[in-house]
């Protein structure tokens, strides 16, 4: 921590830089790190197309999924495996040689709310679409939101039909003709998922104690932060205010309530703060909160945080 002094006619005002703990990164790099690993499920990881068999989304090898077939709240990732014909490739941006949407730009789009569209690549099949019209038969596939179940269909040229539950409407020609579950003597066989819509990861840090040095108190005026905020992603501030360096500390916001924060725009922005909840106070303290974008696969930066406040 440094301290600059600025002096002028009127008041003094101090300039609190505060470099955040490194660790606040190092855990939302691991929210992200972990976020951007396999979220199928190690136990239901399984399609089904009548031409190529087996196609696994999980590809379970020592406890974990090795293919890392990924689902966020915008797109799917990576890629799923047929012994029949090999990887197919969910985005150009993590197919198994390596990006290629430079070259070829595709993806499984998600709605945000599971409603799955777009198209996976396959060097045998070619396009696999998730959603469409064939022979007068709309099909897509969908991802349950409370339960994380894939259901539906895709559809490829060369292989037909690609199911993704065991309790789809097996047959679009004629509805009703159920695909076989295990409990009807078939074999019961899904895919599913981890991911829910909204979900997003965060992380709070509560600062140290500050002395403001003057006796009767001092009125905190605003605070600023400097690093980096992904679009989606949120820095927010609580303060707390005592004439006691022991506290009480009660955290408040806007409002003056203990749920509210005070929201960030931007970094390098002046968020003004209430002076009626830290008027004359001595001694104060601050709590920041981090959240990633919905999906988790971006997180906001803070390197300084600036509180300034007067006489």
């Amino acid at each position: 921590m440094r301290t600059e002094k600025l002096k002028n006619l009127k008041n003094i005002k101090i300039r609190i830089f505060c470099i955040l703990l490194f660790s606040i990164s190092l855990v939302f790099w691991f929210f992200s790190a972990v976020l951007a690993a396999s979220n199928i499920s190690t136990t239901n990881h399984w399609a089904w197309n009548d031409v190529i068999g087996w196609i696994d989304f999980c590809s379970f090898s020592g406890g974990v999924c090795t293919s890392n077939v990924s689902v966020f709240n915008d797109r799917l990732e990576g890629y799923a495996k047929s012994t029949a014909v090999g990887d197919i490739a969910l985005n150009c941006n993590s197919t198994p040689g390596g990006p290629t949407c430079s070259t070829i730009d595709f993806k499984v789009s998600n709605n945000g709310v599971g409603v799955l569209s777009g198209y996976a690549w396959n060097d045998v099949l070619g396009w696999i679409s998730f959603s469409g019209s064939e022979g007068g038969v709309v099909y897509g596939v969908i991802i349950d939101s409370a339960t994380g179940d894939f259901s539906g269909f895709a559809w490829s040229e060369i292989a037909g039909w690609i199911s993704f539950n065991c309790g789809n409407d097996f047959d679009n020609i004629a509805p009703g003709v159920q695909a076989k579950c295990f409990s009807d003597g078939g074999i019961d066989y899904k895919i599913n998922t981890s991911w829910r819509p909204g979900v997003y990861s965060s992380g709070e840090l509560i600062s140290s104690i500050f002395d403001t040095g003057v006796g009767e108190g001092a009125a905190l005026n605003s605070i600023i932060w400097q690093g980096s905020q992904p679009a989606g992603t949120a820095v927010k501030f609580q303060i707390a205010s005592s004439n006691s360096s022991i506290g009480p500390w009660v955290y408040v916001g806007p409002d003056n309530s203990t749920t509210d924060f005070y929201l960030s725009t931007s970094p390098g922005i002046s968020i003004i703060l209430d002076k009626t909840d830290h008027y004359n106070k001595k001694y104060f303290r601050y709590k920041v909160r981090l959240e990633s974008n919905v999906g988790g696969t971006v997180a906001p930066e803070v390197n300084d945080i600036v509180v300034n406040w007067s006489q």
